[in-house]
């Protein structure tokens, strides 16, 4: 993934730094959203916790050998101790000790093996829930750049010279917006639309977002010209009420936009 680092120090206050390469960024990146979102102090804490008291009980069922010893280093010693407890269990049998000997050994070797098991299991699970947060923020950083993007090459599209911020938005709303999903793929700005089929706009290779735009601008008679023209096959501006002149897409792309905020409550 190319990092565009003035999105990235956007999205996540994180400054990158000039040498910093991409494992640098991702762990940077990983550990701010595990913060924000699954509590990595929370993490670590639970985490820590069930280390020691996973620790403290392995000590006690393995006994002298475990003195001193960390958590990954009792794991270790838990084959060897089973063996112990198999064998002891296996000569308690045959020497027809009595049953709550036998039961006793059983219950150390159960506990032993429990417990183990249930440590694993815990350190994995958390373990997980980091690295899908980490693969959770590589996302939302890939989507945030896209957007971005996207924004971009739209504001920068061919617009005609009366094109202002309502005339886009409309365009926007109206056209573009819940009709395409775009996807950045070997470097392009592909589309899709929003059921993940390729859109090719009638051509015979998938369309590009600055294609797309371009297309759309060329439909709705908002693409300028190379003479200096307002679009296509537009009739010469007309004046309204009120004695301003305003060119008739630009008109109906305002309106567009205003029917589009009324129909969501917005006041105009």
């Amino acid at each position: 993934m190319e990092i565009n680092k003035e999105i990235f120090e956007k999205l996540t206050g994180i400054q990158i730094a000039e040498d910093a390469n991409e494992d640098t960024i991702r762990t940077a990146l990983g550990e701010r959203f595990i913060d924000r979102e699954t509590h990595l102090k929370e993490i670590n804490a639970t985490f820590g916790k069930a280390r020691g008291t996973a620790e403290n009980k392995l000590k006690a069922l393995i006994g002298d050998e475990g003195k001193g010893k960390s958590f990954d280093e009792l794991v270790e010693l838990v084959p060897a101790k089973m063996q112990t407890l198999n064998e002891q269990l296996a000569a308690a049998i045959e020497a027809g000790k009595s049953q709550p000997d036998i039961e006793q050994i059983k219950k150390e070797r159960d506990q032993l093996r429990e417990m183990t098991e249930a440590a694993k299991a815990k350190e994995a699970e958390l373990l997980a829930a980091v690295d899908n947060a980490k693969s959770d923020a590589v996302k939302q950083l890939e989507k945030a750049q896209t957007e971005a993007e996207v924004t971009r090459l739209f504001d920068a599209s061919n617009w005609v010279d009366d094109a202002d911020a309502i005339v886009k938005q409309g365009v926007w709303l109206t056209q573009i917006q819940g009709k395409y999903d775009f996807r950045k793929e070997n470097g392009k700005l592909l589309v899709y639309d929003m059921e993940g089929n390729i859109v090719t706009g009638g051509t015979t290779s998938q369309l590009t977002a600055e294609q797309l735009f371009e297309k759309t601008l060329k439909d709705t008679k908002r693409y300028k010209l190379n003479n200096g023209g307002q679009g296509q096959n537009q009739k010469p501006n007309t004046p309204p009420v009120g004695g301003k002149e305003m060119n008739p897409a630009v008109a109906a792309a305002k309106e567009a936009w205003l029917a589009k905020a009324r129909a969501q409550g917005i006041k105009i």
